[in-house]
């Protein structure tokens, strides 16, 4: 016998009336996962993140694979589009379209769905939205979840990115511009920010260059914390090669 629990529905959509039946593309977390750059994928349409994809993001950005590489930088983005504007209203993309965070409560109504499932609480959230007169379109890469979509009266497509550029790949360094002093610093404070941001991890390398004068160089290896080190001539070759053949 299925578990009917409650539904669901939208709290706060913009500050601004929604025209009935707009296209509103729903992204579920494993497309941010799979393309942090998604966001901007979808040129003149709202794009809607539930909130609990930003909770799920935030559980995997720790990890050292590609799914955590992917969420911190799905965070990164959603940081600097709120810098630009308030999230949950909505902030214009330079595509044309629009970004907003989709807030949920528990409502009466009855779906045949548990709803202490994250994934289950994305479909209810696309689900409140498309009640409430909208054109919901639900990307995910999970078969599963758009099988539950179509369940549901929601229309659901696969996202797929057509192209990945070779720089998008996980390389094992980052390349930084640095003020020709502190590369006599045997860990340049500045180097810091790339851990307060999160866009480095345990054992990648720093390739450290001048501002005025990229022959002017040298490489840290980042050791977790706040701990980066120099590193030796015979590491530094291998890198620089690496460096040279991807610019």
């Amino acid at each position: 016998m299925l578990r009917f629990l409650t539904r669901v529905v939208i709290i706060k959509l913009g500050s601004s009336q929604m025209e009935e039946n707009k296209k509103i593309y729903i992204l579920d977390t494993n497309v941010l996962i799979h393309d942090p750059k998604s966001l901007f994928g979808f040129s003149g349409a709202r794009v809607g993140i539930p909130a609990v994809v930003l909770e799920e993001l935030d559980q995997f950005k720790g990890e050292g694979t590609e799914r955590g590489r992917n969420s911190r930088e799905a965070i990164r983005q959603l940081d600097h589009l709120r810098e630009q504007g308030s999230l949950r209203d909505g902030v214009r993309l330079d595509n044309g379209g629009t970004l907003e965070v989709i807030f949920c409560q528990e409502s009466s109504n009855k779906v045949p769905f548990i709803v202490s499932m994250n994934d289950n609480k994305i479909l209810f959230a696309a689900l409140a939205l498309k009640d409430a007169g909208n054109d919901v379109i639900f990307i995910s890469k999970d078969l599963n979840a758009r099988v539950k979509a179509d369940a549901l009266g929601i229309a659901t497509e696969d996202y797929s990115k057509e192209y990945v550029s070779e720089k998008e790949f996980y390389q094992g360094w980052i390349k930084v511009s640095l003020p020709s002093i502190e590369l006599k610093n045997e860990s340049p404070r500045e180097l810091l920010s790339l851990v307060h941001t999160g866009a480095i991890q345990r054992n990648e390398f720093v390739l450290a260059e001048s501002q005025n004068n990229p022959y002017n160089y040298r490489v840290y290896r980042y050791y977790g914390g706040e701990i980066f080190k120099a590193v030796s001539f015979l590491i530094l070759i291998g890198l620089c090669s690496r460096v040279t053949l991807n610019n």
